[in-house]
C-alpha cells in the first residue's frame, strides 16, 4: 500500500519531511485550530497533529462518546463546530455530546 500511496511514506515519525516541517518556525500572526481524534490511525500519534500556541482540540476531550477516526472528522459534529468557531468566533459555541461511530461520523 505504501509504493501507492507516498504520503505515507512522508508523514511517518522520522522521515526527511516531517524533520523539515519541524525545522521551520510556524508565522507570527496566523490562529492556528488544530482537531484531531485519538482514533484517527492515519494521524498517529494523534498528538503529533497539535502545535503550541494553537487552539488544540481533541474531539474525545469535548465528548466521550466521539469515536471519529480520520475519515469521519470531516463529518464530526464537534469538529465541524470547532472549524465554524474558528473561522467567525461571533457564532462560537459548543455542540452537544452525541455518538459519533468511525467512518461514518455523526
Amino acid at each position: 500500500m505504501e509504493a501507492n500511496a507516498p504520503s505515507m511514506l512522508q508523514l511517518r515519525i522520522g522521515s526527511p519531511l516531517i524533520a523539515k516541517l519541524g525545522s521551520v518556525p510556524e508565522p507570527a500572526g496566523i490562529a492556528y485550530t488544530k482537531i484531531a481524534s485519538k482514533y484517527d490511525p492515519i494521524a498517529t500519534p494523534y498528538r503529533n497533529v497539535f502545535i503550541d500556541g494553537a487552539n488544540n482540540v481533541l474531539v474525545q476531550s469535548r465528548c466521550r462518546l466521539d469515536f471519529a477516526d480520520h475519515g469521519a472528522l470531516a463529518f464530526d459534529r464537534i469538529a465541524l463546530r470547532e472549524v465554524r468557531n474558528a473561522l467567525d468566533p461571533s457564532t462560537a459555541g459548543r455542540i452537544g455530546c452525541v455518538l459519533v461511530l468511525p467512518t461514518v461520523g455523526g
